[in-house]
C-alpha cells in the first residue's frame, strides 16, 4: 500500500487505516490540513481535490475507542466504489483469532494464526466483526463496524512483515458503486483484557446506543418449550399426525407448537411449490380447523414460512420470475478466492450468470410483497407467530438481473423489507413470535426477531450448545432468546445422555424438542417430562439471569447463570477443580449439572458463605443422596458423587 493514499491512526496500540476509492484505480492521497482535541476524543481532517475527510477518536472507556469516519464534497455529490478500513495488531500473546462465519459454517474457532480467511457480511448473513484472542478466551484487540447493513467483505491474514496481525473490512462489494454527499462510518475498537463473550456483549450494546435499536414486543410464552414437526415427521408432516400427538406434546409441558415445511404445495416435492404457500389438501384437508384444535389444546401455533423464495412449480412463478436475482454463476468464490492468503486475488473467466429462487429485495416489490405474504398468513390462519427461514439465501452478491434496482445495495434494500415485514405482522399480532435461524441471527435483526434458533444440529447437543453460547453473548434481554435446534436422538440412546442433552437444552436457551414421542421408550418421554417441569420451576431465574461462560473451550462446556442468588453451573465436558463465579457473590442456592461422562464431583465454587445441605439428583431428577458441606476459607469445597447426566443441589443454611 502507498502510505500516502491511507489515513493512518494509531489507537490503544494498534495501527488502524482508512482508504477510499473515488476514482478507479486511483486513490487519493490525503493531506492533513488541522487537528483538534477535546476531553476524550480527537478529531483530525484531511483534504484532496475538493473532498474532506474528518475523522474523530472517541475514547468511551480506558481500551474502548469509537472511530468516526465522514467524507464529503463541498455539498457536491459523488461516487464511492469502496471504502476499507486496516486494522493491524501486534501478535503479542494472541492465540487465536474468532469470527462469526466460522460458526455458521460448523467450524470450531481458528486456532492457527498462520493462515487468513475471507467471508462476506449482509443484513441477513453474519456480522462484520472480529475478535483477537489470547489463550484464555480474553480479548486482545477486537474491530466491528457499527453499520452492520451494507454488504462487506471481511478478511485477515496471519501477520504483515512487522508481526502484526491484519484485519480488513471492505464495503461495498464490487459492482456496487454508492452515489451520495455524505458518507459516514463508525468503527469500533476494543483492546480491553475481558472475556470474549463480554466485549462482543459490549459491541452490541454500543450498536443499539448508536443505532437507536428497539426490541421486539416479547409475547408472553416465548420462553416455553416449543416443538417442531420438523425432525419428526419432515416434509410428510401431515393433519393426522399432528392431531395425534397433540396431547402427549401439551401434557410434557410444551407451549409453543411449530408446523413446518410440509404443509403447502403438493407430494412429493413440495419445496418447488415455495411461494404459494396454499395447504397441501391431501395431507391438510382441514388446515384451520386443525390450527383452532392447536390452540385448544393450550398450544401457540407457529407457521414455516420462506418469504422471499419462489419455487419453479409456484402458481406464481411466472408472475414473480422477472424480481429474482441473477447473479454470476461461481458465486462467491471470486471475492474469496484465495482463503490462504487473501490479499491474492485470483478471478476467474467464468462470467454465465444463474437464476436464483429468491427474490431480489433491491426491485422495490420486494419490500411490499414480504410483508403482504407473512402477515397474510398470520392473518388468515389467526396464528400467534411465523418460523421465517432461508433470509441468508438472498446472495449478498450485486444482482445481475436486467429489472430495476431501486436501491443501492442489497443491505438496504433487505433492511427496509424486513422492517416493512415486522410493521405489517406487529399490526396483525403485535406480539408475535418469530422465529430466525443462526445465519441470519446476527445483531442488526434482533429488532425483528423473538427467538434467534441455533443452525441445524439436532443431534449433537454439544454443537447447539456452542451455537447457542455465541447467540447468548450478542442479545442482551429482552431479546431475542437463543432457541435450541430442535434437539433429537434415537430410540436406543442411553437415557443419560438423553438427560444431559436435556440438561444442556434448558440451560442455555428456550428447549425445543423435533422428536415423534411415540416411537422413543418410555423412559426417554419420562426424562422430557421431569426435565421440562424442572425448566418450569426456575424458568424466570434461568431466563433473566447473567449468563457466562466459565472455561474457554469450544464449546463453552463450562458456564454459569447468575440470577439473584442462585447460581446454575453447567459442567458438559469435565469438572474443573476451581470455579469462580463471575458476579462475585455467594449463592444462597446452587444447582450444579454433571453433564460429564463422570459420576463424580470434585471442586471447588467461589465465593460462598457458610454451610451447604447438598442433595443428589440422578438423571431422571429422582433424589438420590443429602449430604452437608462446610464453607472452606470462602469457598464451598465438593466431593460428591453425582451421577452421570444427575443434578447437585446445594442450599445454605443461613436461609434456615
Amino acid at each position: 500500500m502507498d502510505e500516502k493514499k491511507a489515513i493512518r491512526l494509531s489507537v490503544s496500540g494498534n495501527n488502524l487505516e482508512c482508504e477510499f476509492d473515488l476514482a478507479g484505480d486511483t486513490a487519493p492521497e490525503w493531506s492533513l490540513l488541522h487537528e483538534t482535541r477535546a476531553e476524550g476524543s480527537a478529531t483530525s481532517v484531511y483534504t484532496w481535490h475538493g473532498f474532506k475527510a474528518e475523522v474523530t477518536v472517541q475514547r468511551r472507556v480506558e481500551g474502548v475507542d469509537l472511530i468516526s469516519v465522514g467524507l464529503s464534497k463541498n455539498g457536491a455529490g459523488f461516487d464511492l466504489r469502496q471504502f476499507k478500513v486496516t486494522l493491524r495488531t501486534p501478535l503479542r500473546d494472541m492465540h487465536r483469532v474468532w469470527m462469526p462465519y466460522m460458526l455458521l459454517e460448523g467450524q470450531l474457532e481458528r486456532v492457527s494464526l498462520q493462515w487468513g480467511f475471507g467471508y462476506i457480511t449482509s443484513a441477513t448473513r453474519s456480522m462484520p466483526f472480529v475478535e483477537c484472542l489470547d489463550r484464555r478466551g480474553e480479548n486482545r484487540a477486537s474491530i466491528g463496524l457499527v453499520n452492520q447493513v451494507t454488504e462487506t467483505l471481511v478478511r485477515g491474514s496471519g501477520f504483515d512483515q512487522e508481526a502484526r496481525h491484519v484485519i480488513e473490512f471492505s464495503r461495498p462489494l464490487e459492482g456496487i458503486t454508492i452515489k451520495t454527499r455524505a458518507y459516514e462510518e463508525q468503527v469500533y475498537l476494543n483492546t480491553e483484557r475481558r472475556p470474549w463473550s463480554e466485549v462482543l456483549m459490549d459491541f452490541t450494546r454500543l450498536h443499539d446506543e448508536v443505532m437507536g435499536v428497539k426490541p421486539a414486543p416479547r409475547h408472553p410464552d416465548v420462553t416455553q418449550p416449543l416443538y417442531c414437526t420438523w425432525y419428526a415427521h419432515g416434509p410428510e408432516v401431515t393433519e393426522e399426525k399432528i392431531l395425534g400427538e397433540l396431547s402427549l406434546v401439551r401434557s410434557l409441558g410444551f407451549r409453543n407448537y411449530v408446523i413446518d415445511e410440509g404443509w403447502f404445495g403438493h407430494r412429493p416435492d413440495g419445496w418447488m411449490y415455495r411461494g404459494d404457500y396454499t395447504p397441501d389438501p391431501e395431507k391438510f384437508p382441514d388446515f384451520r380447523g386443525l390450527i383452532r384444535r392447536i390452540k385448544e389444546h393450550g398450544l401457540n401455533v407457529l407457521l414455516w414460512v420462506s418469504p422471499f423464495q419462489v419455487g419453479p412449480k409456484s402458481s406464481r412463478y411466472p408472475e414473480l420470475r422477472r424480481y429474482l436475482i441473477r447473479r454470476e454463476k461461481l458465486g462467491e468464490l471470486p471475492s474469496l478466492m484465495a482463503v490462504l492468503s487473501p490479499w491474492v486475488q485470483a478471478v476467474p473467466a467464468d462470467k454465465d450468470t444463474e437464476e436464483r429462487w429468491e427474490l431480489c429485495p433491491r426491485t422495490g416489490f420486494t419490500e411490499s410483497y414480504v410483508p403482504e405474504l407473512v402477515s397474510g398468513l398470520v392473518k388468515d390462519y389467526g396464528l400467534d407467530g411465523l418460523k421465517i427461514d432461508f433470509l441468508d439465501q438472498v446472495s449478498p452478491l450485486p444482482c445481475r438481473a436486467e429489472h430495476e434496482h431501486v436501491y443501492q445495495t442489497q443491505g438496504e434494500a433487505l433492511w427496509k423489507t424486513l422492517k416493512a415485514m415486522d410493521v405489517a405482522i406487529r399490526r396483525v399480532k403485535p406480539n408475535a413470535i418469530i422465529e430466525f435461524r443462526l445465519p441470519y441471527a446476527n445483531i442488526v435483526l434482533r429488532p425483528f426477531a423473538s427467538l434467534y434458533r441455533s443452525q441445524d444440529c439436532p443431534w449433537d447437543f454439544d454443537q447447539n450448545r456452542r451455537l447457542c453460547s455465541w447467540i447468548n453473548a450478542f442479545t442482551p434481554q429482552p431479546g431475542p432468546f437463543a432457541e435450541a435446534d430442535y434437539i433429537s436422538w434415537v430410540p436406543e440412546e442411553r437415557p443419560e445422555n438423553v438427560a444431559k442433552a436435556l440438561a444442556s437444552a434448558i440451560l442455555y436457551c428456550v428447549p425445543s424438542i423435533g422428536r415423534d414421542f411415540k416411537k422413543l421408550p418410555e423412559v426417554h418421554v419420562e426424562l422430557v417430562r421431569r426435565w421440562l417441569a424442572f425448566y418450569e420451576d426456575h424458568r424466570e431465574e434461568i431466563r433473566s439471569g447473567q449468563w457466562r461462560p466459565l472455561e474457554f473451550d469450544p464449546h463453552c462446556s463450562t458456564f454459569v447463570i447468575e440470577s439473584g442468588d442462585v447460581a446454575f453451573i453447567g459442567m458438559f465436558k469435565d469438572v474443573p477443580g476451581r470455579v469462580r463465579l463471575p458476579g462475585g457473590r455467594a449463592p444462597k442456592q446452587l444447582y450444579l449439572f454433571n453433564s460429564t461422562s463422570e459420576s463424580w464431583v470434585h471442586t471447588r465454587i467461589e465465593p460462598a458463605a457458610g454451610e451447604y445441605e447438598l442433595t443428589v439428583y440422578d438423571h431422571l431428577l429422582e433424589k438420590n443422596g443429602e449430604d452437608q458441606a462446610k464453607l472452606v476459607r470462602d469457598g464451598l469445597d465438593l466431593d460428591v458423587k453425582v451421577p452421570e447426566g444427575g443434578l447437585l443441589a446445594a442450599a445454605s443454611r443461613l436461609e434456615r
